[in-house]
C-alpha cells in the first residue's frame, strides 16, 4: 500500500434528501487529502438528486434505478478506485479526522484489512445525544489489534460489529466479498463485517468518528418488541444464508446465527413468504445433526434471558429502554 492511499468514500442515499448534504459535506471535508467521494443514489423520489447535482466536480455521482441496499453498495465499490474503501449512510456524518486515523491504523498495520469503531448515536430531530455503540459487551471497548478468525471458524465471537457508517476495508479484502447478494437486502452489514472476520486480522479504534443519525426510519437501531424481533429475524437468517452459501467453512457460525435468527422469527410471528422459504432452503441444505442443533439453540433462546448491552450513556452502559437524551451536540 502506497504512503497516502486512496481512500473511496461511498454513500449510500435513498430519499435521505434531508440530510444528504451533511453527509457529503462531513465526507469532503476530511483532514485526509487523498480521497474520491463516490455518492450512489438508489432511485431517489425526493429531491436527494438536486442536492447531488450541486457537488458535481467534487465528487462522483452514480445513478441508479431502485434496487436496494446491497446494490448501492455493489454499484459504489463497481466505481471506486480506492486501496481502502469507507462506506458511509446518507442520514450520518463523519467526523472530520475519520479518513486520517482509519489510514494510519492501515498503515501502521500492514497486516490488517478492515477497521471499525464505535459510532455516537443523536437523535436527528432534537440533535441530543442518546449514547454510543459498545462492541465488547464484556469489558471496557479499547482500541486493539483483533484476530478473529478461529473464532468465526468454531462459530463464537465476542464482539458485535458496528453498522455501515464505521466500516472500513481494505479493496483486497472487499474483492473477496464482493458483489453482495442483492435479493437479500437486510444482511449487508453483517455480512460485511463477520466475513471480514473471518477472512483476516483487523483493528478496532475504540472512539467515535462517526455520528450516526437516529430517527423513525432506521432499519434496527434502538427498535424494541416485535418489530425489533422482526427486524432481528430477517438480518439474522438472511446473514447466515449468505454467508453459508459463498463461505461454507463457517457452518458453525452460520448454524448459530440462523438458530438464533429463527427464535426471533417464532417470537415475532413474522409471515413473510421470502423468510419462510430462506428457512427451508437453509434446512434443505443442512444435516440431520445440524437441523437438530439449530433447533435446540433456537429453542433455547425462545426464553426469557438477560440483554446484551450494546449502547452506553455518560460512561455507563444501559439497556435500550434505559437510554436518555442528555446532551446536546452537532447539528444536522
Amino acid at each position: 500500500m502506497p504512503d497516502q492511499p486512496l481512500v473511496s468514500i461511498i454513500i449510500k442515499n435513498y430519499n435521505y434528501g434531508l440530510y444528504l448534504a451533511a453527509a457529503i459535506d462531513s465526507a469532503l471535508n476530511q483532514t485526509y487529502p487523498n480521497i474520491e467521494v463516490i455518492i450512489v443514489d438508489d432511485g431517489s423520489s425526493d429531491n436527494s438528486r438536486e442536492i447531488i447535482s450541486k457537488y458535481q466536480g467534487q465528487s462522483i455521482a452514480v445513478l441508479k434505478e431502485n434496487g436496494g441496499q446491497p446494490s448501492v453498495l455493489n454499484a459504489g465499490f463497481a466505481a471506486s478506485l480506492g486501496d481502502i474503501i469507507c462506506t458511509l449512510d446518507s442520514d450520518d456524518i463523519f467526523a472530520g479526522n475519520k479518513v486520517e486515523e482509519v489510514v494510519n491504523v492501515f498503515l501502521s498495520h500492514p497486516e490488517i484489512s478492515w477497521c471499525f469503531h464505535p459510532l455516537r448515536l443523536v437523535d436527528i430531530k432534537t440533535k441530543v445525544l442518546l449514547g454510543t455503540t459498545i462492541a465488547f459487551p464484556q469489558r471496557e471497548n479499547i482500541s486493539s489489534y483483533c484476530d478473529f478468525r478461529a473464532q468465526m471458524k468454531s462459530g463464537r465471537v465476542d464482539f458485535y460489529a458496528p453498522s455501515t457508517s464505521a466500516l472500513s476495508f481494505k479493496r483486497s479484502l472487499l474483492e473477496k466479498m464482493m458483489p453482495l447478494a442483492e435479493d437479500y437486502e437486510f444482511c449487508q452489514d453483517r455480512y460485511l463485517t463477520h466475513v471480514a472476520m473471518a477472512l483476516s486480522t483487523g483493528f478496532f479504534l475504540s472512539h467515535e468518528l462517526t455520528t450516526q443519525g437516529i430517527h423513525g426510519n432506521n432499519i434496527s437501531t434502538l427498535r424494541t418488541g416485535k418489530e425489533q424481533q422482526r427486524v432481528s429475524a430477517k438480518i439474522a437468517l438472511s446473514t447466515a444464508y449468505c454467508i453459508k452459501n459463498k463461505f461454507p467453512y463457517l457452518v458453525k457460525f452460520t448454524n448459530r446465527t440462523f438458530a438464533r435468527g429463527l427464535s426471533h422469527y417464532w417470537r415475532s410471528q413474522c409471515t413473510e413468504t421470502k423468510y419462510r422459504e430462506i428457512i427451508e432452503k437453509y434446512f434443505f441444505t443442512a444435516s440431520l445433526v445440524e437441523k437438530l442443533y439449530i433447533l435446540v439453540v433456537a429453542i433455547y433462546h425462545i426464553r426469557p434471558y438477560k440483554k446484551v448491552n450494546l449502547y452506553k450513556l455518560s460512561g455507563k452502559t444501559h439497556n435500550l429502554n434505559t437510554l436518555r437524551s442528555e446532551e446536546k451536540i452537532w447539528k444536522f
